[in-house]
């Protein structure tokens, strides 16, 4: 057990050393930060993670070698998914369509912390993300919503992320492993944890604009 805890916390420790080192001048500080590269760190933690629970074990470098293959076949779909998401996010952003949607938005009449939840949404579905949706949605919405009174930046936040975790689908790196973890299929991720975050979203818009007509 005490292994297991040291492997899950080694790639922070690594990553932790090298911020660390870059904030002072100490011996072999290239060094540190190589290790305490995101990718460095995450590779040395697979490298001895395979070797502890691998050849150390008894397995043969083949078996550990198909281990590991079998380990990234889910994980490159995931990828997958994820960098198409992220390349629409850019068609989005580049085309100019989210800054239109978020002006048309706050041209009308209804409250601002729903058109920032509105936002987000359409950008949670365009996409799949929800961290690119809220990023996303941000950017739009801040100049937009900049000074508005009465309504408090903190509002205006937990609106748009509450938008932005809605809808959880197809795209949406999440959804998949959801399903691959619970072992159910797509119709049934869709009824159940792509509901249950819609659900979530729409309440919790529904406790933001509530507490906003209580605190105001």
């Amino acid at each position: 057990m005490p292994i297991v805890i040291l492997l899950l916390i080694l790639p922070v420790l690594l990553v932790f050393g090298a911020t660390m080192a870059s904030l002072r001048d100490i011996p072999f500080k290239g060094l540190f930060i190589f290790l305490g590269h995101s990718y460095t760190a995450l590779l040395v933690t697979a490298l001895v993670m395979a070797y502890c629970f691998g050849i150390h074990r008894g397995l043969s470098r083949d078996k550990v070698l198909k281990l590991a293959t079998d380990s990234l076949a889910p994980v490159g779909s995931l990828m997958l998914i994820i960098g198409g998401g992220g390349a629409l996010k850019q068609v989005i952003v580049d085309t100019g369509v989210g800054d239109y949607l978020g002006k048309m938005l706050m041209t009308g009449a209804i409250s601002p912390l729903a058109v920032v939840w509105i936002i987000a949404l359409c950008m949670r579905l365009a996409q799949g993300s929800a961290t690119v949706a809220i990023v996303t949605a941000a950017g739009i919405a801040a100049p937009l919503v900049k000074n508005l009174p009465g309504y408090t930046p903190n509002e205006l936040i937990l609106a748009l992320c509450c938008g932005g975790s809605a809808v959880s689908h197809m795209s949406d790196s999440g959804f998949w492993m959801v399903s691959q973890y619970f072992g159910t299929s797509v119709p049934e991720t869709l009824k159940s944890w792509t509901g249950m975050k819609t659900v979530a979203a729409v309440l919790g818009l529904g406790i933001v604009l509530a507490a906003h007509a209580l605190l105001r």
